[in-house]
This record gives structure tokens, C-alpha cells and sequence, in this order.
């Protein structure tokens, strides 16, 4: 009896190992694509990364050559911007070196034709000297007037130019407005070409109305 069941318990206990050993055997395979299923997991991950870090790099790359021909483009603006406003100052300067000649002729010409009529005082005609004079001034007074307005244009062109408001190079001044007399009837030159011509006009009249 004793044999018995001990046979029935080596019996039960082989099957156990049995059974174990075909579920063991059952499940390799699916321990297997487990890890298959996994490593591929992996590597697609792997490659989604360095397709993602790829295209992060040529995104970067492509962020910088953007940057760089920015700054490029930025640094050539500032140059023509310093070459133009350059020109423009050339331009200032000579307009009033110009006005500052015509100013120095004018006082040459006239102290010497007033040198004339005081020299010739007694002289009848003499007059006529003054009304030439007189004239002249008015001439030199229009002329350094003029150069006035094209610089005060230009000094206008340079104000925008700053701004940004005007293409670069752009040297037209024609759509610029400003009034001509008020250049002319500044404070300078009514101190100046304004006062003297008054002083000959009434010098004029007098010897005129004076029959001298």
C-alpha cells in the first residue's frame, strides 16, 4: 500500500515537472518575440532619434546661414548708409564754402566800387557807380541765398536719409519744398545784404531827389 503511493506521488510529481517543462517550452518561443518585439522597439527608436536630432541639426544649420546673411546684408546697408550720409556731407560742406566765397567776392567788390564813388564824390555821374553797387548787391545776395536753400534741402535729404526715409543714393532734392525767401531774408543776411542795400537805395533817392 505504502509503494503505492509513493508511486502516485512520483507519478504526480513527474507530471509536475512534465508540465512545467512543456509550459517552459510553450513559452520560449513567445519569450522570444517578446525580445525580438522589444529590440526592435529599440532600434526604431534609435532611428527616430537620430532622424530627429538630423533634422534638428539641418534645422540649426539652416537658422544660422539665415542669421549670418542677415547680419551680412545689415553690416553692407551700414556701409552705403555711412558712404551716402558721406556724400551728402560733401555736399553741405561745399554749398557752404561756395556761400562763404560768394559772400567774401561780394564785399570785395562792393568796398571797392564804394572806394570809386567816394573817391569820385564830387563828380555828378557818380551815382551811377552807387546804382551799379547797388545792383551787385542784390546779385551776391540772391547767389549766396541760393546756395543757403540747396544746403538747407541737402541738411533736409541728410535728416531723412538718417531716418531711413529715402533710398540710399538718392541725391534728388526737387521734391524737397522750402521757401526760397525765407534763405534769403534770414537773419545773416538781413544784417548784411539787407541793410546795405537799404543804405544805398537811400543814398540813391537823396542824391537823386538832391539833383547831385
Amino acid at each position: 500500500m505504502f509503494k503505492s503511493v509513493c508511486s502516485v506521488k512520483n507519478w504526480i510529481e513527474i507530471s509536475r515537472y512534465i508540465v512545467s517543462f512543456r509550459c517552459a517550452r510553450a513559452c520560449i518561443p513567445a519569450i522570444n518575440y517578446l525580445f525580438c518585439l522589444k529590440k526592435r522597439k529599440n532600434s526604431i527608436l534609435n532611428k527616430e532619434t537620430q532622424k530627429s536630432s538630423h533634422v534638428c541639426f539641418i534645422f540649426i544649420r539652416k537658422k544660422e546661414s539665415e542669421v549670418v546673411e542677415k547680419v551680412t546684408k545689415l553690416n553692407d546697408k551700414v556701409k552705403d548708409l555711412q558712404v551716402y550720409l558721406q556724400m551728402i556731407e560733401n555736399v553741405i560742406n561745399k554749398m557752404s564754402s561756395n556761400s562763404f566765397l560768394i559772400r567774401g567776392w561780394g564785399i570785395t567788390v562792393i568796398g571797392g566800387l564804394m572806394t570809386i564813388f567816394l573817391t569820385h564824390l564830387s563828380n555828378k555821374s557818380n551815382w551811377y557807380i552807387l546804382i551799379l553797387c547797388f545792383i551787385i548787391c542784390i546779385l551776391f545776395w540772391i547767389n549766396d541765398a541760393y546756395y543757403l536753400y540747396i544746403e538747407r534741402k541737402f541738411r533736409i535729404l541728410y535728416n531723412k536719409a538718417i531716418n531711413n526715409k529715402v533710398e540710399v543714393f538718392t541725391m534728388d532734392i526737387s521734391k524737397i519744398k522750402i521757401n526760397f525767401l525765407s534763405c534769403m531774408f534770414s537773419f545773416p543776411y538781413c544784417i548784411s545784404y539787407l541793410l546795405i542795400s537799404i543804405c544805398m537805395f537811400v543814398v540813391i533817392i537823396l542824391m537823386k531827389l538832391c539833383h547831385f
